[in-house]
This record gives structure tokens, sequence and C-alpha cells, in this order.
């Protein structure tokens, strides 16, 4: 194990020997395998430990562990305890989103203070092959199948190489003690889905099928980094840029093949998505003057060129999200608004003001997010046979372009429920089943 380490490290041309590096070390079997491998070859480093707060006194066990190990080897240690779940809260994202922005932030902090080369996490190639499904199952490009590359920026990972088997296996050969995390062995997260079920399954129709995978994930990378080179070419012939404002050549853009991807390979470094690029696509061969916005750029469709330029401060705060959590009783920002929490009995009525967004409390996913409308957005509104675009909606109530930059939406788990003023969402309407309701009410600023 130790020769393949050092190998891979010389292969993939990770770091020198005269480098400095952090390690990511939760405890577990993985970067306590990473963090032997590192102390046994010679190399310096130092640890780093985020203590999340989610486990209790376990969360403080693990930190114990890895603060005794380190000092057992006069290791350098740096450990931080974090509010993970009010983080989330505020910022209107999952725990596991949370988690990760809490410690990347905290790694790059310590990598700048102490002068750090190189940030190592304890990734390993059945990681890589379970990203590749994740990205499969929730939709992807090219970037998305490669997995996770050995290396980022100054971000490594030296146990691409190995197997979850093989550091186990190598763990038991050196006697070394780790941390059990018992939330890997739960279901309700779906990359432990695929690692307890999917994974196995596919072990069993094919035994090698890790080390084909990880060949399959090389061959991959490869290809997209010719893919990649091809777009940066291409790219440089048709686009311009000037003080601040970039321009690119419409029939460049026709003569590409397939047009679509190339559009949105060069769009999406300026928020594009996928959807809106498509749209964009569409109104090449039409009237020029459309108009379209990304959270950092507006782009015009003009007769020769896409142009395109950055946001002013102002236009950007409409991009602002908002949080409303559970316990808010009334918020003044961005709109005025009382939220009355109702437990439903045989004199309740829904109210008929549209100003009043009466829905069913087991609907909605706390904390909820409060923004303006996207390109893309759909909505599925109350009495309708399906989901929308939300611009068709817009579209048939007969908003005009102030109307719709004034519309705030109310979003609960990324789905809207509530199109501010207007309508709810069906999905979230109250039921005979409904046993108690939430009721949004528009007040005067």
């Amino acid at each position: 194990m130790q020769q393949a380490f050092q190998q891979f490290i010389l292969k993939e041309k990770l770091f020198s020997p005269q480098q400095k590096i952090l390690l990511t070390v939760s405890g577990g079997v993985d970067s306590m395998s990473m963090a032997l491998l590192f102390l046994d070859a010679g190399y310096t480093f130092g640890i780093a430990h985020c203590n999340f707060g989610l486990r209790g006194i376990d969360s403080d066990g693990d930190e114990y562990f890895v603060k005794e190990w380190a000092a057992k080897h006069s290791i350098g240690f740096y450990s931080r305890h974090f509010d993970t779940e009010d983080y989330a809260n505020r910022h209107g994202i999952s725990i596991q989103m949370a988690a990760r922005e809490l410690r990347y932030e905290f790694f790059e902090e310590l990598a700048t203070r102490y002068d750090y080369d190189f940030i190592a996490t304890a990734h390993h190639r059945d990681d890589a092959i379970e990203t590749f499904f994740i990205n499969l199952i929730r939709g992807t490009g090219i970037s998305g199948i490669k997995g996770i590359p050995a290396r980022s920026g100054h971000l490594i990972r030296p146990l691409m190489f190995a197997s979850r088997v093989q550091i186990e296996a190598y763990a038991k050969e050196q006697n070394l003690k780790f941390r059990n995390d018992s939330s890997n062995e739960e279901d309700k997260y779906q990359r432990n889905q695929l690692r307890h079920h999917v994974l196995p399954a596919l072990l069993k129709i094919d035994s090698g099928f890790p080390e084909t995978m990880g060949e399959n994930l090389r061959r991959f990378e490869q290809a997209e980094t010719i893919y990649r080179d091809k777009i940066r070419e291409t790219a440089a012939s048709l686009i311009t840029e000037n003080a601040g404002e970039i321009r690119i050549s419409i029939a460049g853009l026709k003569a590409l093949n397939p047009l679509p991807a190339y559009l949105f390979e060069m769009l999406r470094p300026f928020g594009f998505n996928e959807e809106m690029c498509g749209e964009i696509v569409r109104t090449l061969e039409g009237e020029p003057g459309k108009i379209f916005h990304s959270p950092s750029h507006r782009l015009l469709t003009d007769r020769a060129f896409l142009i395109m330029k950055p946001h002013d401060k102002d236009f950007l705060k409409q991009f602002e999200t908002f949080i409303l959590r559970e316990n808010d009783k009334h918020i003044e920002q961005p709109v005025s608004m009382k939220i009355n929490h109702k437990s439903i009995d045989n004199t309740f009525a829904i109210p008929g003001d549209p100003k009043i967004a009466c829905l069913d409390a087991s609907a909605l996913t706390f904390p909820l997010t409060i923004r303006k409308w996207q390109k893309g957005d759909v909505f599925h509104p109350l009495g309708a046979r399906g989901k929308k675009k939300l611009s068709d909606f817009f579209s048939d109530h007969k908003f005009s372009i102030f109307d719709k930059e004034n519309c705030w939406l109310l979003v609960s788990g990324g789905r809207i429920v509530w199109v501010v003023g207007y309508r709810i969402a069906h999905f979230a309407r109250v039921t005979d089943q409904t046993k108690k309701v939430i009721m949004f009410t528009l007040t005067e600023d």
C-alpha cells in the first residue's frame, strides 16, 4: 500500500516531498489510513479536523481521538467547532451542503495562515464511482461522468488509486485504530443507498467492476480534457471583450454543430443554465433585441453579436434570497408578511383574498426561501393539470415586465409554493386530509 501510495503521488504529480500538506482527517478509516501513509512516508504535514456538532458526544469523541493521534506523533493539529444546523437554516441549504461549505472555508483559512502548499482529502476510488452514479441520476454532462479528479488546483486526493476494501485491509494489517460514523450505515442518504445496494449488486455481476470503472473514469477524464480544449479553442475564435463588454459572433455560432452544447459551455461561466441557452439559440433566427439574465450577467441578442455585460449592484439585489424559518411570525423583507400556524376544525374556511396563501403545513419543508423568479423556473398552479414554465404563467396572466420584476416567490425544498400575491401551488393546497395549515398574509409595508 505504501509503495502504491507514493507511486500514485509521483505519477499524478500531486506534490513534491519538500512541500507542506494539510490533511483533512475525520477519524474514519479512510482519513486515518491517509494520515498513517503520510507519516510513514516522511512527508511534512498537519492535520485539520471539523467538529460539526451533529452527533453529540460522538462528534466530540472523534475530535479527541484525532487530536490524541496527532499529539502522539508530534503532528500539528487544528480543529474548529461549527453550529452546522444554524448555518444551514440561515443560508437555506441542506446539512450536507452546510458542512461542506464550512469545512472547506476552514481548510482554506488554515492553508493560507500556516503556508500549506496543498489540502489533502481522503477520497478514494469507490467515492469516485459513487459520484459518477449520483451525477448520472441527477443529470450531467461530460464533466460529471469523470468522477473525482486526483487534483483540483491546490486540493489533492492521494488515495484515489485505492478502493475501500484495499484501505480497510491496510488499516487491519497496520492495526490502525479509527472511529466509525454510524450515519454511514443509514440509507437515508443517496450515496449510502448506492454504497449498500447498487454497487454490491454490480460486484455480483462482475467482481472486477471497480477496476473496470476506475479505467472508465480515467478515459472519461481524458475525453473531457480533449472536449474542454476544443471548447476553449472555439470560444477564443468567436469571443471578443472590450471595456467589460463581451461579444460572441452569431454567424460563428451558427456554423457550430451541435450549437446548443457549444453555446452552453461558452455561457456557463457567466451563470446561464442549459435551458436558458436553449432559449437563446431559438432566438437567433428571430428578431434581435431579446434580453436574458443570469445571476451575474445580462445578455442581449443583437444583429451580429450576443452581447454580455455584468449586472450593476442594484440589479443584483433581485437575486438575493431571503430565509423564512418555522418560528417566524412576521417578516419585513423582502415583503411585509404575517405567518400563522393553524389547526383545522369545522369552522375553518380558506380565505379568498389573493394576498393570503393558505398552505398545507405537511407539504412545506423549512426553512423556506423567498426570491425573485429566474429563467427556467417551473410552477404547478392551483387547479392546473400539471407544471408549466413560470414565464408561461406570467404570459397567461398578462404580467407586464414590471410585474415580473416585482414578483416574489415563496419556495419550499426547491419547489415554488406561492407566486406571492397571485397563486399557490397545487401540491401545497389544503385538502380533506390536511390537519394543519400555515397562512401567509401580505401586510402593508
